[in-house]
């Protein structure tokens, strides 16, 4: 990733935007540079304040649970992971599963660590039928 872009300077920020968006594709066929960028250019020219957007995802705590665990979830849970994600490789998403009990996982061949057009075929027909059926 280069460095944080001055967020008065628009076509930097939307630089930034697209060149992140292509590290979480981790090399997805299906990473779509020109959509990415017009969305990211309407993203910055509607944001109020965007340097804000590049760090409310580093103002989390993520070391521990506040109450509970994986293993307490009830609710039929469906894991949906990319085969091509850099951040959390798939391993995750196993773990995941295999952490809620009667989770059920689906693994979105090509995608990164985002949901792009081509994978939702799969995935759209995936969450109606989990979310009808209960998890089943």
């Amino acid at each position: 990733m280069p460095a944080e872009p001055d967020v008065s300077d628009a076509a930097a920020v939307v630089d930034y935007v697209v060149a992140g968006a292509r590290a979480y594709a981790g090399g997805s066929p299906y990473f779509d540079e020109t959509a990415v960028r017009a969305l990211a250019a309407h993203d910055v020219a509607r944001a109020r304040n965007y340097a804000s957007t590049l760090v409310n995802h580093f103002a989390i705590e993520h070391d521990r649970p506040t109450r509970g665990g994986f293993g307490d979830i009830v609710a039929p849970t469906l894991v949906v992971h990319g085969d091509h994600d850099p951040l959390l490789p798939l391993p995750h998403g196993e773990a995941l599963r295999d952490a809620i009990p009667g989770a059920e996982l689906l693994v979105l061949k090509g995608a990164g660590h985002d949901l792009p057009r081509p994978v939702w075929d799969d995935l759209v027909p995936a969450l109606v039928r989990h979310t009808q059926e209960g998890g089943s």
